[in-house]
C-alpha cells in the first residue's frame, strides 16, 4: 500500500496528536538551515496548511532562534490578514520573543492590522527596547489609523533610545493632523541631543500642519540647526503655518543661500508671503585644475554591465571552465573583502577596483567601520590603495557602511558613489604616480596606499538628498556628463520622504564635479529607496538616459539637459505598496532596483524590492523607447509576469532574454514575444549575479552556488561551482581572466 505523506501533517494537526506535527525540532532544523532551499520548502509547507499551522508556529516563535523566528515571521506574513487575530493574541502573551516577531508582522500587514493599535500603544511601555521600537515602527506603518496611539507615541519621545525617539516622531509624522495634540512635545524635541530625532520631530510638525503662531519662534531658532535635514524639515514646518509665520521670513531668506535648502525654503516663503520665490540650483564651484585634461582611453570591463547599455556579455576566449576554488585549479589569486560584501569589480589599466567595507583594514591607520574602494594589481592581486568614506553622522546610524556600487573607469579617472552619498573622482593610480592630482590637493595622507582624490560632490549636503539604508549608484558617462541616481529615500520609520524636493537624478560634469542639471523624478512618491543605476541607449538619432525610479516608474531623460522625455509605470494603477512577502488578494507595487537594459532597440525593465522584504510577484517589461510623455500603455511591447521580484539586470543575445529573480529562478524568454523558453531553479535567491560569458550564462545565488547554463533555446546545465560564501555581485571577464566576487573574497580565475 502506498501512502501519500503530504496529507499526514495536516491530519495529525486536526486530530491534536502530539507526534511529529507538534514536535518543533524538525521544523527548527529546516527553518534554521544555512541552505535557502531547505528553509523555503519548510516555509511553503507551513503556509500550505493555512491557519492549521498556527500550533507549530506558536512553538517556533518561542524557539529562541533568531533564524527560526525570522523564517516563521515570513510564514505569518504570507498567511496575510487571516493571521491577525493570532498575532494579536501572541502580543498579549508573556513571551517576549514571540511578541517581538508578531508585532513586526502586524506592521507588515498594515493597514489591515488597524485593530491592533491599542495593543501596539501598550507595547510602547514594554521594558524590552526592541519590542518598543517594533511597536513604534508598526504604528508608523498604520499611518492615520494609528491616531488613537498618538498620546502613547508622544510619551515615547522621552525614551532613552535615540532610534526609538526618532521612530516615534516618525510615527507621529505618518499620523499627520490626528497627532496635533503632540505639537508641544514635538517642539520640545527640536532640542533633542540627536540630529535624527530633531529632524523627525520637525518632519512631524510639518506633517501635522501647524496653525499656531506660537510655534514660529522655536522653529525659527531650529532653522539654524547644524544638521541639514533638520533645517529642511523646519523650513517645511514653517511653511505650513502660512502668513502667521511672517516673523520667520528674514531667517528663511538667509537660509535661501544654501542651495540644498533652497527648494524647501522657496516653498515656505511662497506659503508665507504669497509671492513665488525661485529656488537656486546647486552648482558647486570647483576649479578645473589639471583634471580638465583629455582622458586616455583604457580597455577593460570599466563599469557595471561592461557598457552603458548594461548588457553584460563578454567573450569567453581563454577562460577555463573547469576551475575550482577548493583545489585552487586555475585560481590565479584571491583577496579578502570582509564577511558580507555586495560590491562588484571593474577592471582596466592593469588594476582591479571593487567597493567593500573596512573589515580587513588594508590600511591599519583607518580602523573605522565604513565604506571603502579597493584597488588591486590585476596580475597578482597585490593591494595598491584604498579610499574611505567615514560616517558623517548626518543620519541615524542605519546607512550600510559598505560601498555597494561598482565604479566607472575612464582613462586614469575613477568615479564612484561612496557609502555616505558622495560622488568622488579619484586618480586611478593613487599616489603611486608620485603626483597629487587636483583641484583637491589637501589630502592629509599621500602615502602609496592612500587614494588621490581629484574632486568630490557631497550629494547629500549640496542637494539635500536623504539616502535610505544604502547609497548606491554605478554611474555612467554620456560625454562629459556623469549620470547619477542620488539614492534619495524614505525616513527611518519607512513612511515619509524627508527630502521630497531633492533630485532623484542628476547630471554632473566629470571634469569638475559641478552639477549640470537636476531632475526631481519620483519626489515624494518614492516607495523605499532608490538604488537602480542608469543605462544609455541611442534611440533614432538621439541618445537617451534611462533611470529606474524608486516609485516603480522608468524615466527617459536627455543626458545633456536632464529633460524628461517619457515615463513608463512598471506596476499599474491598482498596485499598492507594502513591504514583506506577498499574500493572496493584494497586487503589490514594486520599485526598480535592477538596471534598465537597452538592447536591440528595446528596453527591458525588471521590478523588485529589497531582498529583506521576502518573496513576491513582479513583472518584466519590454518597452519601445520612442515616444513622449506617459508611454505606459502606448509603448509597452509585452510583459512577462511569471517572475518573482528581481534586482538582477537581464541580459539579451540572439533573440533571447535571460533574467533571474529573488526566488532563485533563471528565466530564458523569447525577446520578440515575451514567452518563456525555459526556466531553471537554482534553489536560492539571485541578486545581481548574471554574466553571459561566451556561450555560457553564469548565475550566482545567495547560497554561493555559481551555475553555468548553456545560453540557448534548449536548457542545459553545464556545471555548478560551490563557492565558499554567497554571491551578490555579477562576475566580470576581461583579457582571459574571470573575476568572481563573493561575500568574503575576490577571485581571479585564469588558465594556469
Amino acid at each position: 500500500m502506498v501512502i501519500n505523506t503530504r496529507f499526514i501533517i495536516p491530519i495529525l494537526l486536526l486530530l491534536g496528536c502530539g507526534g511529529f506535527a507538534q514536535d518543533k525540532k524538525p521544523w527548527v532544523t529546516r527553518l534554521a538551515s544555512s541552505r535557502y532551499e531547505i528553509r523555503e520548502s519548510a516555509k511553503q509547507e507551513l503556509v500550505s496548511m493555512g491557519l492549521d499551522c498556527l500550533p507549530i508556529v506558536t512553538r517556533l516563535l518561542r524557539s529562541g532562534s533568531h533564524e527560526v523566528c525570522k523564517s516563521t515571521r515570513d510564514v505569518l506574513g504570507r498567511l496575510g490578514p487571516a493571521a491577525i487575530p493570532f498575532l494579536m493574541k501572541t502580543v498579549r502573551g508573556r513571551h517576549d520573543g514571540a511578541c517581538y516577531y508578531s508585532i513586526t508582522v502586524l506592521g507588515n500587514l498594515a493597514p489591515d492590522s488597524a485593530a491592533a493599535v491599542p495593543l501596539l500603544a501598550k507595547a510602547l511601555r514594554h521594558s524590552d527596547a526592541d519590542i518598543v521600537y517594533e511597536a513604534a515602527w508598526a504604528l508608523a506603518a498604520l499611518r492615520e489609523k494609528a491616531a488613537p496611539a498618538a498620546a502613547a507615541l508622544t510619551s515615547t519621545l522621552r525614551h532613552e533610545s535615540s532610534l526609538i525617539r526618532t521612530t516615534a516622531a516618525g510615527a507621529l509624522a505618518s499620523i499627520g493632523a490626528g497627532a496635533r495634540k503632540s505639537t508641544p512635545a514635538l517642539l520640545t524635541t527640536l532640542l533633542d541631543r540627536e540630529a535624527p530625532t530633531r529632524r523627525a520631530a520637525a518632519e512631524a510638525l510639518a506633517s501635522i500642519g501647524l496653525t499656531d503662531a506660537g510655534a514660529v519662534a522655536p522653529l525659527t531658532k531650529a532653522l539654524a540647526d547644524e544638521n541639514i535635514y533638520v533645517r529642511m524639515s523646519v523650513a517645511r514646518a514653517l511653511g505650513t503655518i502660512g502668513p502667521a509665520a511672517k516673523d520667520a521670513v528674514k531667517a528663511l531668506r538667509m537660509a535661501m543661500k544654501d542651495p540644498a535648502l533652497a527648494p524647501d525654503v522657496a516653498w515656505a516663503l511662497e506659503r508665507i508671503t504669497g509671492k513665488k520665490t525661485p529656488a537656486a540650483v546647486a552648482t558647486p564651484d570647483l576649479a578645473t585644475g589639471d583634471n580638465a585634461k583629455p582622458l586616455t582611453r583604457v580597455r577593460g570591463w570599466r563599469m557595471l554591465g561592461g557598457s552603458p547599455t548594461r548588457n553584460a556579455t563578454a567573450p569567453g576566449t581563454g577562460i577555463p571552465d573547469d576551475w575550482d576554488v577548493g583545489s585552487g585549479r586555475h585560481v590565479s589569486w584571491s583577496v579578502e573583502l570582509g564577511s558580507s560584501n555586495f560590491g562588484g569589480p571593474i577592471v582596466g589599466g592593469g588594476r582591479v577596483f571593487i567597493g567593500a567595507g573596512n573589515e580587513k583594514r588594508y590600511r591599519p591607520g583607518m580602523a573605522e567601520k565604513c565604506g571603502t574602494l579597493l584597488a588591486f594589481d590585476a596580475k597578482d592581486g597585490r593591494f595598491l590603495w584604498q579610499d574611505h568614506s567615514p560616517n558623517l553622522g548626518r543620519q541615524a546610524d542605519f546607512l550600510l557602511p559598505q560601498t555597494t556600487s561598482s565604479p566607472l573607469l575612464e582613462g586614469d579617472r575613477i568615479y564612484y558613489v561612496t557609502a555616505q552619498c558622495q560622488l568622488r573622482c579619484l586618480d586611478a593610480a593613487g599616489f603611486r604616480d608620485q603626483h597629487n592630482d587636483g583641484p583637491f590637493v589637501d589630502e592629509k595622507d599621500t602615502s602609496k596606499t592612500a587614494a588621490d582624490r581629484v574632486w568630490e560632490l557631497d550629494i547629500a549636503a549640496a542637494l539635500g538628498v536623504f539616502p535610505h539604508e544604502a547609497s548606491n549608484c554605478s554611474v555612467i558617462a554620456a560625454g562629459n556628463v556623469l549620470l547619477v541616481c542620488t539614492s534619495n529615500g524614505v525616513d527611518e520609520a519607512h513612511t515619509r520622504v524627508p527630502s521630497p524636493r531633492a533630485p532623484s537624478f542628476i547630471g554632473v560634469d566629470k571634469r569638475t564635479g559641478s552639477v549640470l542639471w537636476t531632475c526631481a523624478g519620483p519626489g515624494s512618491a518614492i516607495l523605499h529607496g532608490q538604488w537602480s543605476s542608469p543605462a544609455l541607449g541611442k534611440v533614432g538619432d538621439r541618445m537617451l538616459a534611462f533611470f529606474g525610479g524608486g516609485d516603480g516608474w522608468l524615466y527617459a531623460l536627455e543626458p545633456q539637459t536632464g529633460r524628461v522625455v517619457w515615463r513608463f509605470d512598471g506596476n499599474g494603477r491598482n498596485a499598492v505598496w507594502r513591504t514583506g512577502s506577498d499574500f493572496a488578494g493584494v497586487v503589490r507595487r514594486n520599485s526598480i532596483i535592477a538596471c534598465p537594459l537597452f538592447a536591440d532597440g528595446r528596453l527591458y525593465l525588471g521590478l523588485g524590492q529589497d531582498p529583506e522584504h521576502g518573496r513576491g510577484r513582479a513583472a518584466l517589461h519590454a518597452i519601445d523607447p520612442n515616444g513622449e510623455g506617459d508611454v505606459s500603455a502606448s509603448r509597452r511591447i509585452w510583459t512577462y509576469r511569471d517572475i518573482g521580484r528581481t534586482i538582477a539586470t537581464p541580459i539579451a543575445r540572439d533573440g533571447l532574454l535571460f533574467a533571474a529573480d529573488l526566488n532563485g529562478r533563471v528565466h530564458c524568454i523569447d525577446a520578440k514575444t515575451g514567452r518563456r523558453v525555459w526556466m531553471h531553479d537554482t534553489l536560492a535567491p539571485i541578486w545581481g549575479s548574471l554574466l553571459l560569458l561566451g556561450d555560457h550564462l553564469l548565475v550566482g545565488n545567495e547560497d554561493g552556488i555559481l551555475v553555468m547554463l548553456r545560453a540557448g533555446r534548449k536548457k542545459k546545465v553545464v556545471r555548478e561551482v560551490e563557492m565558499p560564501s554567497g554571491l551578490h555581485a555579477a562576475p566580470v571577464a576581461f583579457a582571459g581572466t574571470l573575476y568572481v566576487a563573493t561575500a568574503a573574497k575576490l577571485y581571479a580565475i585564469r588558465k594556469k
